[in-house]
């Protein structure tokens, strides 16, 4: 568990970096033994097809090779390899504390997430800035799209 995940310009604390949509974990940042970031999610285009798979840092499938995993302790970085859109960034800023400042992720509904340094936008437009809240031990951000 994460003291605080910070995504965008929000502060989430006491959280496991999961970003849930309807009821299925997507994303998961944790740190291995090593203290090495490790990202377990599941990639899906504007259509909802899914094109990728990644589990703690291995890729389980990537459709057409399509998508590029960067990793450093202390950060890492999943890219569109054609256009070099980031689809998720995550660096350490702190033993428990990590910050999430850039991502574009779809859902298997093909709604958009975005992060950027100011806000998070969910579907809907529903834009979530400089907000602090505790999630007690719950996923960071839990969104029901159906």
């Amino acid at each position: 568990m994460w003291s605080c995940v910070e995504i965008g310009s929000n502060r989430i604390l006491n959280t496991r970096a999961i970003l849930r949509v309807d009821d299925v974990d997507q994303v998961y940042v944790e740190r291995g033994d090593d203290l090495q970031l490790l990202l377990t999610m599941d990639v899906f285009s504007p259509t909802g097809e899914h094109v990728a798979k990644i589990r703690r840092n291995a890729w389980v499938f990537n459709r057409d090779d399509g998508l590029e995993l960067t990793t450093k302790p202390s950060d890492l970085r999943l890219t569109e390899k054609a256009t070099g859109t980031v689809v998720v960034s995550v660096e350490v800023v702190d033993r428990d504390v990590i910050r999430i400042p850039q991502a574009m992720l779809y859902t298997a509904s093909g709604l958009l997430i975005r992060v950027t340094s100011t806000a998070m936008i969910m579907p809907g437009n529903n834009t979530l800035s400089r907000s602090t809240f505790d999630r007690s031990g719950g996923a960071a951000i839990a969104l029901a799209t159906r």
